[in-house]
């Protein structure tokens, strides 16, 4: 079983236009700059972890190792701290994140489900430029990893949406 959040990406279900509209006003733009872990060096059990979550995950499924070595070299921690919104539904996706340390609670329309460690979510910022179908907010203090999407297509990883669509 994949740690992956999959909603269908032609299924507007988890949307409440609504409250999207309105949640824009109210909610400028989440600055996730500022809670950059400055100077981090990976360590090479951050990196097995990374890969194991990875693996998970249709995106990176039968990937060509090199590549996926290169992507994950490319991986920023953050930290957050308790109850923090990291994204919105209907934000603009550009980040897929792994949690490292600490939960999360992703929000939808249709469901509400917590997160952990080696968990990821967000994975469809980096295929399709789409909006969030969910809300993320922090539970208690996390670490997590994260790879902007502009980082991620450079890394010539094979698109396997395949294994969604």
């Amino acid at each position: 079983e994949t740690n992956c959040l999959l909603p269908n990406i032609n299924n507007d279900i988890f949307l409440d236009n609504k409250k999207d509209k309105k949640s824009k006003m109210n909610n400028p733009k989440i600055d996730l700059s500022k809670y950059k872990v400055s100077g981090y060096k990976l360590s090479e059990n951050d990196k097995a972890e990374i890969e194991k979550s990875l693996l998970d995950s249709f995106l990176f499924k039968d990937q060509d190792p090199k590549i996926l070595t290169k992507v994950i070299d490319k991986f920023i921690l953050f930290k957050f701290p308790p109850n923090f919104t990291i994204f919105n539904v209907g934000d603009t996706g550009n980040n897929f994140f792994i949690i490292k340390t600490g939960k999360v609670q992703v929000i939808a329309k249709s469901f509400s489900k917590e997160l952990g460690k080696n968990n990821s979510f967000g994975e469809l910022a980096l295929i399709v430029h789409s909006k969030r179908t969910a809300t993320v907010k922090t539970i208690d203090e996390c670490e997590i990893f994260s790879i902007k999407r502009n980082i991620f297509k450079e890394s010539k990883i094979r698109n396997n949406r395949k294994y969604y669509i």
